[in-house]
């Protein structure tokens, strides 16, 4: 992680200086969507010229997910998820011929009496790297900026303390995690004959684990329905899962997120929401998130 931050922080201040001043934006579309893409992207070693493909092969690949897809959209996701998989097929064979600096040539490489991985092992692995870091973040990330604009209401000086205060940051951060639950839940299968809740659950049974309501338990989080980065527990959310099925994106999730609001408090005094009553979320159950977050952009002038 030590080596993504400085790539991280390089996207999210280019990101937030080129933002204009006054003008309405949908936030999603110009900070949120192509801050974890054009991330990633640097991580994996992947040319600029697939910016717009990387998304594109991002929202194919989990179009499914918790939703329900026409004939002709599902022709366009498997088309999508094809392409996908033929031009990483071939950057991963160019790395290596030609190794480089960057995650692709680390995971082609074999050390020692290593097997190494095969594109077919590797074309699935890279795309997880790529949807999970992309579509939690982009959710997250657009949560937190509402949110944000909710308490300049009463602290107008907001974002200067996020300029400023990287413990703050982290707060609001994890308190946007907990809050907005990107990955509503996930399925579990049962290995034995149980009882949760005074229900039984036979073995062979799928549940689906519900993590944003367990991030609203109001015995874990006192007052959960408000959003508090102040909280002494704030960490014990389980937005990024837990034990042995913990996302192992967690830390670059949470780098990515930090970077974008210390960089957005260095170029703003405010993204001002321009109606909240009209946001509107996606129709998935498994992935929460807004459709689009108009803002008024309020740059700082030195």
């Amino acid at each position: 992680l030590a080596w993504m931050e400085p790539l991280v922080d390089e996207v999210s201040d280019q990101i937030a200086s080129s933002l204009p001043d006054g003008e309405v934006i949908d936030a999603m579309e110009q900070v949120t969507v192509p801050l974890p893409v054009w991330a990633i992207m640097r991580i994996l070693g992947l040319d600029d010229k697939y910016r717009e493909d990387l998304r594109r092969w991002s929202d194919s690949s989990n179009a499914a997910l918790g939703g329900k897809l026409s004939a002709e959209r599902w022709i366009e996701v498997e088309r999508d998820v094809l392409e996908y998989q033929q031009v990483i097929c071939e950057v991963l064979d160019d790395r290596r011929v030609n190794p480089g600096p960057d995650l692709l040539a680390t995971l082609v490489k074999a050390e020692n009496d290593e097997v190494p991985l095969t594109n077919h092992e590797l074309v699935w692995l890279v795309r997880e790297l790529v949807v999970a870091g992309n579509e939690t973040t982009i959710r997250a990330l657009a949560d937190m900026l509402v949110r944000i604009d909710e308490m300049r209401a009463t602290q107008p000086d907001i974002w200067d303390r996020i300029r400023d205060d990287e413990a703050f940051r982290r707060g609001l951060v994890e308190e946007g995690i907990r809050y907005s639950s990107p990955v509503m839940g996930l399925w579990r299968k049962v290995m034995f004959d149980t009882e949760l809740g005074g229900v039984a659950v036979p073995e062979g049974s799928t549940l689906f684990l519900a993590y944003g309501s367990a991030n609203r338990d109001p015995e874990v989080f006192e007052d959960p329905d408000t959003f508090d980065p102040l909280r002494e527990n704030v960490k014990e959310h389980l937005a990024f899962g837990h034990g042995i099925h913990v996302c192992v994106g967690a830390g670059l999730a949470r780098i990515e997120a930090s970077s974008a609001l210390r960089a957005l408090g260095e170029n703003v005094t405010a993204l001002e929401v321009l109606d909240p009553s009209a946001l509107r979320f996606g129709p998935s159950f498994g992935l929460r998130g807004l459709t689009e977050l108009p803002v008024r952009v309020h740059r700082r002038h030195s």
